[in-house]
């Protein structure tokens, strides 16, 4: 992606949050929205939470996304096989995501 490609797609939460908190019906999932590229280890953003500080439905959110992400074909690369992208999230889920999440996932995909 361009740089200005990879600014937009920054923005996005904050965009998502701005168009939920003004809609009544959207206003309690809005800082969901913003929170969801928070990082397990705290080195996301917006606000760089950590851990148990992000909002539940965030980390559920951003577990989702991740998952979505690599197991749908994009413009800049095939999909992943669901097996290679649970192995991916189970690896990176201490630093990116809520490592029970991820186990949830992995559990509910693997029909457990």
């Amino acid at each position: 992606l361009t740089n200005e490609e990879w600014e937009s797609l920054r923005s996005h939460a904050e965009k998502g949050y701005q168009i939920a908190n003004s809609s009544p019906e959207l206003e309690r999932i809005a800082d969901m929205i913003l929170h969801h590229h928070e990082r397990w280890d705290g080195r996301g953003e917006p606000e760089g939470l950590r851990g148990m500080s992000i909002p539940l439905g965030s980390r559920i959110i951003a577990v989702a996304d991740a998952y979505c992400a690599l197991t749908t074909e994009r413009t800049y690369r095939k999909a992943m096989p669901v097996a290679e992208a649970l192995r991916i999230m189970k690896e990176e889920a201490s630093e990116k995501w809520d490592p029970m999440l991820v186990d949830t996932l992995i559990e509910l995909r693997q029909g457990k």
